[in-house]
């Protein structure tokens, strides 16, 4: 069941992926037109009575207020979700990069299915094929868009697509996803197993948990698990806010979660016999603040206009733990279990609600007619009011700004966007000069595609992974991990730590697994592996342990394809030669450091060039030295270049190589900071 819930994100990409030409076209909107001394803000509004949207209102029936000032609404469209088309009569958009443009636009209407495979039970996720098929067909129109994720998938490589056929292919072929009380373990689950077995009477390895007592190793997993799903909704929160402005509907299968906000007394199993790695987990897993976490989803949620949708497809429950878990009561056995199920579901509940509340969504809870609620969720979203205004607030400081939008009528109740961020300075300016230029093609240049990749830098980040399989068959894997500068800072890597890496194919199946020590003096490692010959695509999970903490993260592999320059190292330094070179993964950069980058080569080249690029493909005068060594066996062609000169923002390096008859280019997205 874990292998068939690991894999949807994998097959869901792979079926989504199969893009046909795009026949329809869209109709032609007046755009507003654009000032610089203003920033234009679209509002997407939902008046509703008795659970479905008021048509035939108008302009002057709405107010929009921004920070508590009133706006003058200058743009105002009724926008409804067009037929709903046959299966065949369904045009994907070509690439990736064209559903981005497409979802981009405020018009089109975005839908995300977001599977918590590790909080829904087998039961649960069978009974959600149906249902949710039933409204997808009858929710998604012509010109929507719609995407299914997992917390196994990164949420950059989320497809947005229109065909409905593989997504409910896929869900009839897996229906069975969900892994919450299951008996199945990750090797990091598996290793807190080990690091706290439970005897059968309560005396070791039992910690209290509300009124009942349970194994430490089931209380820890749970918190593991909560935390990587929080986190992962808010990445992919974050995501959603850069690709649109518009409201994208997030349909949320999930049967809750308890927060934790408190050590729950693990802190007292510390001090005992164990591996440090035990007592990096109890202190990780100890200090969490859960409810804090939530309360950022929803503050981020609110700024990047997405909407949650819970939906407990579990149903009614009497008991939050299968009775198959160990469980020891105090007092009255029977009595504390009762009370302490009771008080767990209510929780997820409660959670599910308050997520659904303060996102303007609704959440379909403590009900057996899962049918019925989700047609609930597609009243809500069959159409709604796009309204547009220049803020009267014509300052560029990229703060947080509140929208309230009210419609005159009594009886209406209004879901609406409920802020924004302000652009910055920088950004008007850029939109500014971009506005002055004709029109260009519509796919990406190659130095917008190689800054893509830094889409990854967040502030939230504790680790950055990247990892590049090479070219051929020898099938090397080299995986590189990065703790952010804020945990450094923090002291995360005082004492050093372990970096683990485990590769997994199509079906979860694992390829290899890999370990290095981390110094203390650096930010993270490089574990370089051989995988089976044939792999084209996998998954890395990395666990990077260190006193007192523990971070994990995933990753795609990135499969490089060149026949003379291979995938590039890059590393962080001093301006001193001398100076160590850290690993880097997360490619943001100070101006007091230096850039150093390693392309593996097949052989001496005959001509080698390099340059630094601006965002608009320009090159900047920056001093580069290019050489060609041998590290590790390997041959090796190394950049360095010193940051000092350039100001704050984004660059590409671009490298140019010649062997023969044979000319390769590559590029590597960097940013630098003050």
């Amino acid at each position: 069941m874990l292998r068939q819930g690991l894999s949807i994100p994998v097959l869901f990409a792979a079926a989504l992926g199969l893009l046909v030409p795009m026949e329809a076209q869209q109709p032609t909107q007046q755009l507003p037109v654009f000032r610089s001394d203003a920033h234009f803000v679209t509002v997407d509004a939902y008046p509703l009575r008795d659970g479905k949207v008021v048509e035939g209102l108008t302009a002057v029936d709405f107010t929009v207020e921004e920070d508590g000032q009133p706006q003058a609404i200058e743009n105002f469209e009724f926008i409804t979700g067009t037929e709903v088309p046959g299966e065949n009569a369904r045009r994907d958009p070509n690439t990736v990069r064209e559903s981005l443009r497409i979802a981009a636009d405020a018009r089109t209407r975005a839908f995300v299915v977001y599977l918590d495979v590790p909080h829904v039970s087998v039961e649960g996720a069978r009974a959600t094929r149906g249902p949710l098929v039933t409204m997808l067909n009858a929710l998604v129109g012509g010109n929507d868009l719609f995407a299914v994720t997992t917390l196994n998938q990164p949420p950059h490589t989320m497809t947005f697509a229109r065909k409905l056929v593989s997504a409910e292919d896929m869900l009839t072929r897996h229906w069975a996803w969900g892994t919450r009380n299951s008996i199945v373990r990750t090797p990091a689950e598996q290793e807190i197993e080990q690091c706290f077995p439970a005897d059968n009477q309560g005396r070791e390895g039992w910690i209290r948990d509300g009124s009942t007592m349970r194994p430490a190793a089931d209380v820890i997993i749970d918190r593991a698990r909560e935390e990587q799903t929080l986190q992962h909704l808010e990445d992919v929160v974050i995501y959603l806010g850069q690709i649109r402005e518009g409201r994208t509907s997030v349909i949320l299968f999930t049967e809750g979660w308890r927060l934790f906000n408190d050590d729950g007394g693990l802190m007292g199993l510390t001090g005992r016999q164990r591996p440090p790695v035990c007592d990096q987990y109890l202190v990780r897993y100890a200090n969490i603040n859960l409810q804090s976490r939530f309360r950022e989803i929803m503050a981020r949620a609110n700024r990047s206009n997405v909407t949650f949708y819970p939906v407990n497809p579990a149903g009614l429950a009497t008991f939050d733990v299968p009775i198959s878990q160990r469980l020891l009561g105090t007092g009255n056995i029977g009595d504390s279990m009762l009370r302490q199920n009771s008080e767990n579901i209510s929780n997820r509940s409660s959670s599910m609600q308050t997520l659904a509340e303060n996102t303007d969504g609704l959440a379909v809870v403590n009900t057996n007619d899962l049918k019925s609620g989700l047609l609930r969720i597609s009243n809500q979203l069959k159409s709604y009011y796009l309204l547009g205004y220049y803020s009267s607030n014509r300052k560029f400081d990229g703060k947080a700004r509140r929208i309230v939008v009210k419609v005159k009528q009594p009886g209406i109740d209004v879901k609406a966007r409920r802020g924004y961020t302000a652009p910055a300075e920088a950004e008007r300016s850029a939109r500014s000069a971009a506005a002055s230029l004709p029109a260009g093609p519509t796919d990406p240049s190659p130095v917008e595609t190689a800054l893509d990749a830094l889409s990854r830098i967040r502030p939230s980040a504790e680790l950055f992974v990247h990892a590049t399989l090479s070219a051929g068959p020898t099938g090397k894997l080299t995986v590189v991990a990065e703790v952010s500068g804020p945990q450094l800072e923090r002291g995360a890597l005082q004492r050093g730590g372990t970096l683990d890496v485990t590769v997994t194919g199509a079906g979860g199946a694992e390829l290899a697994k890999g370990q290095v020590g981390v110094l203390a003096t650096s930010r993270g490692g490089v574990v370089v592996m051989d995988v089976p010959p044939g792999t084209t695509q996998a998954n890395v999970s990395v666990m990077l342990r260190a006193v007192p903490l523990t971070f994990l993260a995933r990753t795609d592999v990135v499969r490089d394809t060149g026949s003379v320059i291979g995938g590039p190292l890059i590393y962080r330094a001093t301006p001193s030669s001398r100076s160590p070179l850290l690993p880097v993964a997360g490619f943001d950069f100070r101006r007091t450091e230096r850039v150093h980058v390693d392309w593996p080569i097949t052989g001496p080249l005959d001509k080698r060039d390099a340059r630094l690029l601006g965002r608009n493909g320009q090159p900047i005068a920056v001093n580069i030295t290019l050489t060609e060594r041998e590290v590790d066996g390997r041959l090796m062609l190394g950049l360095d270049a010193l940051l000092a000169p350039l100001g704050p923002g984004d660059y590409a390096i671009e490298v140019t190589v010649t062997m023969g008859n044979t000319t390769e280019t590559r590029l590597v997205g960097i940013r630098v900071g003050s």
